[in-house]
């Protein structure tokens, strides 16, 4: 993914292929059936986004995150970010709650704020067209949004569909033209963001 080297804030999609049972540091135990998680964060240092997502795009030998964590058994499928020098992961986090986010561990990713957590679990992917709706809504000074689409494992990724014949495995389990192309809605919904 070649997102922008500016600070921001991003959200990580995670698939939940099977029901998983983890131990979050001395966090304590994640339990998350198939689905799918959100991982909200900001990316205010040096390096900004593109720094950042790559830290998320390799599995952590010595995990330094709660989502390193969890990305050693999840594949990363989007990355929604805006590249704003305002700190809005807690925006984000608060308004995945308000959209019927569960939050299946309290305090992952927000240790250092009031947030409940900034990991949700849905059942489905939210929508990003209907996302990007909320957000202009409510916070109308915010900068616009992106989404980056790919299917990350080990560091390799597909950034879309016409790109699937490069990676065909997530850890040993084929990935078939389908499932690559159910994991890019961004790519072909996404509204035009000027």
């Amino acid at each position: 993914m070649n997102l922008p080297s500016h600070p921001g804030t991003y959200a990580l999609w995670l698939m939940i292929i099977e029901r998983l049972t983890l131990r979050v540091g001395r966090l304590g135990e994640l339990f998350l059936p198939p689905g799918y998680c959100v991982y909200v964060g900001s990316a205010l240092g040096p390096g900004g986004l593109r720094a950042r997502v790559a830290h998320h795009n390799r599995i952590a030998v010595r995990p330094h995150w709660h989502i390193d964590y969890l990305r050693r058994h999840t594949p990363l499928t989007e990355v929604w970010y805006s590249a704003d020098s305002v700190r809005r992961e807690h925006q984000w986090a608060e308004l995945f709650q308000d959209l019927g986010g569960a939050a299946p561990l309290a305090g992952f990713g927000a240790s250092d704020c009031d947030c409940l957590a900034h990991l949700f679990y849905f059942p489905h992917r939210l929508d990003w067209a209907w996302f990007v709706s909320r957000v202009q809504t409510l916070y109308p000074d915010h900068t616009p949004l992106r989404c980056a689409s790919g299917l990350i494992d080990s560091g390799r990724s597909v950034e879309t569909p016409d790109q699937s014949a490069a990676y065909s495995q997530v850890g040993d389990a084929p990935v078939s033209e389908a499932l690559i192309d159910a994991l890019n809605p961004c790519v072909a919904r996404a509204p035009a963001l000027t």
